[in-house]
């Protein structure tokens, strides 16, 4: 009875791993056709990749990485400016803007505070050309009234200032410009 009941055993186990083994194989049949879809796909996108503007019809604008092409050196010359080469820098203008006169603060000898008025103009100077800050200006609109003819009259306002307070033609125009020519975000 004892030997019977592990036959059973045996063979119930045995259908068990053969269904097991079937249940993998099937997995496995799957896997391999998935891989075999995944390795095309990603020869095709190989092939993609490698596209540039040389050898597709891609321009040169849409190159992932341009190369930079190697500036060449005219043999016996060295990079950079040229001797007796004239040159365009930037030039001083005759009236600057805004003058900033540094004085000396302190004596070096005796550490006297020095005043601004002790001190002479030296004709050394340096000038330094930036942007100004961008500030936005604020324009005030108000209306008047007179009395003429016994009559008493008022002003009007400018046909595009429709609110108490609103941006101007120049800021919209350049919030424009920004977002449709350098796709600056509104938000930003």
């Amino acid at each position: 009875m004892k030997l019977s009941n592990n036959f059973t055993e045996l063979h119930a186990l045995v259908y068990t791993l053969l269904a097991r083994i079937d249940v993998l194989e099937a997995r496995v049949k799957e896997l391999e056709a998935e891989n075999i879809a995944l390795k095309a796909e990603n020869a095709v996108l190989k092939v993609q990749l490698s596209m540039n503007s040389t050898n597709s019809h891609k321009p040169p604008s849409r190159d992932i990485f341009p190369k930079k092409a190697a500036v060449p050196v005219p043999k016996g010359k060295k990079k950079g400016g040229q001797k007796d080469h004239k040159g365009n820098t930037l030039k001083m203008v005759a009236v600057a803007d805004l003058v900033v006169i540094h004085p000396p603060t302190v004596c070096i000898c005796c550490n006297r505070a020095i005043l601004a008025e002790e001190c002479e103009l030296l004709p050394s100077k340096r000038q330094v050309f930036d942007i100004p800050v961008p500030r936005l200006e604020v324009t005030g609109h108000r209306l008047s009234c007179t009395t003429c003819c016994g009559i008493t009259q008022y002003g009007q306002f400018p046909e595009q200032v429709k609110a108490n307070v609103q941006y101007g033609s120049k800021i919209l125009t350049l919030s424009s410009l920004l977002s449709t020519d350098f796709r600056l975000p509104f938000r930003k």
